[in-house]
């Protein structure tokens, strides 16, 4: 099925999908086919209003926190996060920014969210990374993991990847004090982190330039 959102489709396949596709139980068969909406997107309008609906679905089922073991929902949050991140109707940055309140979402929505403060600059964007980046540790309750398990991604991976996610984030808001919590991450032992660091301290620093 995962071809189906690569292939050639004839005009209106889009919205026979549309049509159906509540029909189906699977979130994994959802949301290959959501992803499918959204590849044909010229062909549907209102298509993106479409997805936030479907993944609203998605997040009340029992795959958007996978059982222990084997990552099964992880392709399901990257093929909405890639269409997340073309969506053209801004009311819908509100829906983005709901779902990155939420810690876990905030890392598996990894593209939405500074796509939505690059095009619209939403002043609650800062609040939100400010909030998740004051954290020093992710329990597994922040997460929403009530049980034990061997579950994936685990706390440490999702609170590493926010550093960076919301490094992305702040330099879409250029000022002296989203520069110095970037800056703050430029003195990392990890090279990766110190490099995204630095590099979108030096975006932040070129706004600030050209704002003066």
């Amino acid at each position: 099925m995962a071809e189906l959102a690569y292939i050639k489709k004839p005009d209106g396949a889009s919205r026979v999908i549309l049509k159906y596709i509540d029909r189906f139980e699977s979130e994994s068969a959802r949301g290959v086919l959501a992803f499918s909406i959204y590849a044909d997107r010229k062909q549907c309008n209102g298509w993106d209003v479409e997805l936030v609906r479907l993944y609203r679905h998605f997040r009340e089922s029992n795959f958007f926190i996978a059982p222990p073991g084997p990552n099964i929902s992880a392709h399901i949050f990257a093929m909405y996060d890639t269409a997340f991140g073309s969506m053209k109707t801004k009311s819908l940055m509100y829906d983005m920014i709901e779902f990155s309140r939420s810690i876990r979402e905030f890392h598996s929505l990894a593209y939405s969210l500074p796509r939505v403060a690059k095009r619209w600059h939403p002043e609650e964007v800062e609040d939100i990374v400010y909030n998740h980046l004051a954290k020093r540790t992710i329990t597994r309750a922040d997460v929403g993991l009530l049980e034990e398990g061997d579950y994936h991604p685990t706390p440490e991976h999702i609170y590493d990847q926010s550093r960076y996610i919301g490094i992305s984030c702040l330099s879409n808001y250029p000022s002296q004090k989203n520069l110095d919590m970037i800056l703050s991450y430029a003195d990392s032992d990890i090279k990766d982190l110190k490099e995204h660091a630095e590099k979108y301290a030096k975006i932040v620093r070129d706004k600030m330039s050209e704002m003066q």
